[in-house]
């Protein structure tokens, strides 16, 4: 594996931290009453926290695993892999993800960057939908002219015109404790890594579409 896959999957790793944090948290607050009177109500969150550990170790077992060189992926199945690593925090914050696949798309690249495409732009989706009254996040997968097109549409917060092309710079962030890193991995993979385009349509208090669009490589 070489030094930027490294370097991706610690970034990769640090924003999908609370993730994993959380469950453990839940673990140890419920192993603290375990012994007492809360014993049975305590089971059913144990055992759920349990399971989502085990989930999300599986998965980025597969990261870890995967060979350093490009391959022929399938692409709704790296999809899937990542909305479920996001399931937790849209649950958390009371966030629906739905997936469209429209078709079957097999295409070289390396899983890691479909990964860090669809988790930061599922992220950002889930946390511009907080307040929202519409708290939908819609993940499209399609075909059109040799191309595959991953799309990801809020009903959120929106981003004002002025700020549309800042956004993907590194560094730039409106979140407190965000990093400015994300949208700017994002941008970074699809135009240098699977050579597509990132089209942004935003609107503010009315949501944003993110619209990845990728050659088919054999």
């Amino acid at each position: 594996m070489n030094q930027n896959n490294y370097a991706m999957i610690g970034k990769l790793s640090t924003s999908l931290l609370h993730d994993i944090l959380t469950p453990i948290t839940s673990l140890t607050i419920g192993a603290s009453a375990y012994q007492g009177e809360m014993a049975h109500e305590m089971k059913p969150i144990i055992d759920n926290s349990t399971r989502q550990i085990k989930e999300f170790v599986d998965i980025m077992k597969d990261f870890l695993i995967e060979n350093d060189s490009e391959s022929v992926v399938h692409v709704n199945k790296e999809i899937h892999k990542s909305i479920k690593l996001m399931s937790h925090k849209a649950i958390q914050q009371g966030v629906q993800i739905q997936f469209l696949e429209f078709d079957q798309v097999y295409s070289r690249a390396h899983p890691l960057y479909i990964y860090q495409i669809v988790i930061n732009l599922i992220s950002n989706a889930i946390d511009a939908s907080t307040d929202c009254a519409t708290k939908k996040v819609i993940v499209l997968l399609k075909k059109e002219k040799g191309l595959y097109i991953i799309e990801c549409k809020d009903f959120g917060t929106g981003i004002s015109f002025r700020h549309i092309n800042e956004v993907c710079k590194m560094g730039y962030t409106t979140k407190c404790s965000g990093s400015g890193f994300g949208l700017y991995s994002v941008k970074h993979i699809v135009t240098q890594r699977l050579y597509g385009e990132l089209k942004i349509h935003s609107e503010p208090d009315e949501g944003s579409l993110f619209s990845c669009r990728l050659p088919i490589r054999k």
